[in-house]
């Protein structure tokens, strides 16, 4: 099929016409490389969701982070609950998939949860992604000690 100009929603560049988005948002990579925050703020149907999958995902490929693209916008309510949970589920597929997949090493051969293997990869996790959690937590003075009691129980 050959590509068309899209006016209805994210575009892919393998269907549709469309500039590249670093030349649309030549600021942005700076932003992140200092890790600043930033919202984006335009017109509708000017390409900024497009825009800012496309940099999440150059950003992912590259593998200095995990991009994620969260979006604020209103969706429709859901009254089946069952359906909510999956539409939620579906929705955060394209998240949780270039995610890299972590290893249970909690868990024993037979399935069960170690306490201890659980609490050390915790530890190494904090140790390697504790410092932006605690920027980000609104009491952060608590975090440090809940682990350490966590560790002594």
């Amino acid at each position: 099929m050959p590509r068309w100009f899209n006016t209805a929603g994210p575009c892919n560049p393998a269907d549709h016409y469309m500039l590249p988005a670093e030349e649309r948002l030549p600021a942005v990579r700076d932003l992140v490389d200092r890790k600043a925050c930033f919202s984006l703020r335009a017109p509708r149907q000017v390409g900024k969701t497009t825009s800012l999958r496309t940099l999440a995902q150059d950003l992912t490929a590259e593998g200095r982070c995990v991009a994620v693209l969260v979006s604020a916008e209103v969706g429709p309510d859901v009254a089946n609950p069952i359906c909510r949970e999956i539409i939620v589920r579906e929705l955060a597929f394209p998240i949780r998939a270039p995610l890299p997949q972590i290893k249970a090493t909690w868990l024993t051969q037979d399935g069960r949860l170690d306490a201890d293997r659980l609490l050390d990869a915790f530890l190494s996790f904090w140790r390697r992604h504790g410092e932006p959690l605690l920027r980000a937590a609104p009491y952060h003075e608590i975090a440090p000690h809940l682990v350490v009691m966590a560790r002594s129980s």
